[in-house]
């Protein structure tokens, strides 16, 4: 990792330390009760094994995939899926953490921008059988293993769309009048990230639940945090260092919390 980068993270991550706080300091009783028993409260739901274990044998893997850089040039190159599931893959935590999430909420839609090898994408999907997740990759290689990952774990209420977000995002909200619950993982850029909102934004409603994956991942990512937290239609947001969860409450004071996890 290049110094200036490294550096960017352990300021950013001290920066947190120094404002974030614990549960007696939230005197939001949505915001409280959302952090004691849904973000802090990591109870061991038994689809937990199952999936990590298959975390586990991709991060043993020794197979390698053609990896396309998205964007000017394309660049291709070979990438071990065990470099892959260590480096891309959302952290155990915070994939059980969308989870709870997912559960608490009940989304009827979900929408999931990065598939990767589609972990997520089954944490996300397991919470009800009856719901139905989106998930948007572009690496054809990934989706092929993702697609794998899904039969294996026998999930059947996910639609992997292969394509860069530019290129499907604005088909698909043609045709979906409102996405309960979303995950944006990838592209990690100031004009993508704030793009990608702004075409969501028409398509959540007040119970909606957003969720940027890598908010504090550089000062890129970060500028786009803030811009997300400033829209007339967010009036709830709560950083948890890696991921930031906002919310569209109408009727609600702005407000954000920056909460230890």
């Amino acid at each position: 990792m290049p110094r200036m980068k490294l550096a960017y993270r352990i300021f950013s991550y001290l920066r947190f330390l120094w404002n974030s706080k614990g549960p007696h300091r939230v005197h939001s009783p949505f915001v409280y009760n959302l952090y004691m028993n849904q973000i802090l409260e990591d109870r061991g739901y038994y689809i937990y094994e199952e999936i990590e274990n298959l975390r586990s044998q991709l991060l043993l893997s020794d197979q390698t995939i053609e990896w396309e850089e998205v964007g000017a040039g394309k660049k291709k190159n070979k990438r071990k899926i065990s470099d892959l599931a260590k480096t891309s893959l959302a952290p155990s935590k915070y994939a059980r953490l969308l989870h709870r999430l997912t559960l608490h909420f009940s989304p009827k839609i979900t929408l999931e921008l990065g598939t990767c090898l589609g972990i997520t994408s089954i944490y996300l999907a397991k919470c009800n059988s009856n719901s139905q997740v989106i998930t948007i990759e572009a690496n054809k290689a990934c989706c092929e293993i993702a697609k794998t990952n899904f039969q294996t774990l026998k999930v059947d209420n996910i639609q992997l769309i292969q394509g860069t977000f530019n290129e499907k995002l604005a088909e698909l909200l043609k045709l979906h009048t409102v996405f309960d619950f979303v995950f944006i993982d990838g592209d990690h850029k100031y004009e993508s990230t704030v793009n990608y909102v702004n075409q969501l934004i028409p398509n959540l409603s007040e119970s909606s639940v957003l969720v940027l994956d890598d908010i504090h991942w550089s000062a890129d990512m970060n500028k786009a945090w803030q811009f997300v937290k400033q829209l007339p239609q967010v009036t709830v947001t709560i950083d948890i260092y890696r991921m930031g969860l906002v919310f569209f409450h109408k009727g609600q004071s702005k407000e954000h919390f920056t909460l230890r996890f």
